[in-house]
């Protein structure tokens, strides 16, 4: 079912997609409940279903279906959380700020982006400290806080060129030209 779902959105069949995800979540679900965790007490299985969450949650992101992409990420942080993870932790938590931006609350999102933003710092995550700087960016520029949103891209250009990262470069000058 993943490899179906991962071909339906390479193919822009996202509706198709998501569908998948749901139909394997429920059967890892089942698994779970069903004791089928192994030597390592699930936590392969609850990793697989943490990213399982995050894709469908990216794919109903596309497709507009923000109450439910928000649901998934939701999931998706309580399992990373329960593992423990820090990484997955800062990745599920930049995605329920993504989400809420583009449900327009701006304040939401910046907590849930300011967490994420620690986690990854923590971790001493440039990729992931670059991709909240840029989405940090924009909700600044979005409410017309137009110093901070400079920083933030400025911030994600450094880390960008440090790391040699063309695209994430040309994603911060092209913002920088905006504002």
């Amino acid at each position: 079912l993943q490899k179906a779902a991962e071909l339906s959105v390479k193919n822009f069949h996202n509706k198709a997609a998501a569908a998948y995800y749901e139909r394997l979540l429920k059967i890892m679900a089942d698994e779970l409940k069903a004791g089928g965790i192994g030597k390592d007490n699930g936590r392969a299985l609850i990793e697989n279903m943490e990213g399982a969450l995050c894709e469908k949650g990216k794919i109903l992101e596309v497709t507009g279906d923000w109450d439910e992409a928000q649901s998934a990420f939701d999931e998706a942080l309580k399992l990373s959380l329960r593992m423990r993870d820090k990484k997955r932790t800062a990745n599920a938590t930049l995605y329920c700020g993504i989400i809420a931006s583009c449900k327009g609350d701006f304040k939401k999102s910046l907590n849930y982006l300011f967490k994420s933003l620690q986690l990854y710092e923590s971790l001493n995550d440039d990729y992931g400290v670059s991709k909240v700087a840029g989405h940090m960016g924009y909700i600044y520029m979005s409410v017309n806080q137009l110093d901070k949103s400079l920083e933030c891209f400025n911030k994600k250009l450094k880390i960008c060129r440090r790391r040699g990262d063309e695209i994430g470069i040309s994603h911060a000058i092209g913002n920088l030209g905006i504002i």
